[in-house]
């Protein structure tokens, strides 16, 4: 795993430039590059240099058609875009999580001894920083603390599900910090799931909407008859809180960077 320094010195070398061509097209590498780069520089700023650090990316969604129908068990088909949440992350040894985002003053800190969920949270990012590791260990993994500076260019409240692109990437995070990148036992789907369900364990803190990141087939009109896409089960619901998470570990160059995104169509079923 790289550390700082060394993984700044790789970027900007053209280490990255494929993954970066694959998940943002051959014309925003060099943003990309500074786009990453900066936020290393944030990162170093607020817990210090040389730490061994790993990237995360998870995108947002876009509803192609059926929007909102899903709010009363109708069928939504959705694609991901190209604007995503990035994250640098270093593990701890003290069980706990910190998420620091560019243009918020506040940190996150989650104890992830204790997953039971916390009033006071309510409404805040922590909420679903402990639904997600909850649901992590209920289906039989591992969590543990990790510091973590993030930025996002999935604009809140416009349609796009920051909220899910947040849950999903704390859940890549897990998976590959903690449960050796298990891409069966953590697959695609199976983060979607721990994705979806991440307010309810948060006592359905903020009602996060994250729906459509997942490659699950549709029914009825929206038919894709295509064994790729997974159909993703999970109970009815009859309001926002649904929370999506399909990445395709694509870009990951040897165990210093993971970089997680969804590049195809994908599909969502209530």
């Amino acid at each position: 795993m790289a550390n700082t320094i060394e993984l700044k010195q790789q970027i900007a070398q053209g280490e990255y430039d494929a993954a970066f061509a694959k998940l943002y097209g051959a014309d925003a590498v060099q943003e990309q590059r500074k786009r990453y780069t900066d936020l290393i520089d944030e990162f170093e700023k607020k817990y210090g240099t040389n730490r061994p650090v790993r990237l995360y990316s998870a995108p947002g969604r876009t509803e192609i058609g059926g929007n909102h129908t899903d709010h009363n068990n109708g069928v939504v088909l959705a694609g991901s875009v190209d604007l995503d949440m990035v994250a640098v992350v270093s593990p701890n040894e003290e069980n706990v999580i910190r998420v620091k985002s560019l243009g918020f003053d506040k940190i996150d800190d989650v104890d992830v001894t204790n997953l039971v969920p916390q009033p006071r949270e309510a409404e805040h990012s922590a909420s679903l920083i402990r639904g997600v590791a909850k649901g992590i260990v209920d289906a039989g993994g591992k969590v543990g603390g990790f510091d973590c500076y993030t930025t996002s260019n999935v604009l809140r409240g416009s349609g796009l599900s920051s909220s899910a692109a947040f849950e999903v990437c704390i859940g890549a995070i897990l998976r590959g910090e903690y449960n050796n990148n298990d891409m069966e036992k953590f697959n695609q789907v199976k983060i979607a799931q721990i994705g979806q369900f991440a307010p309810d364990r948060a006592h359905d803190a903020g009602h996060q909407e994250a729906a459509g990141k997942h490659k699950s087939r549709p029914k009825g009109d929206f038919m894709i008859r295509n064994p790729q896409f997974p159909q993703v089960q999970g109970k009815k619901r009859n309001h926002h809180g649904v929370a999506g998470g399909n990445q395709e570990h694509t870009g990951y160059q040897g165990d210093d960077v993971f970089i997680v995104a969804q590049k195809q169509p994908s599909f969502h079923e209530k």
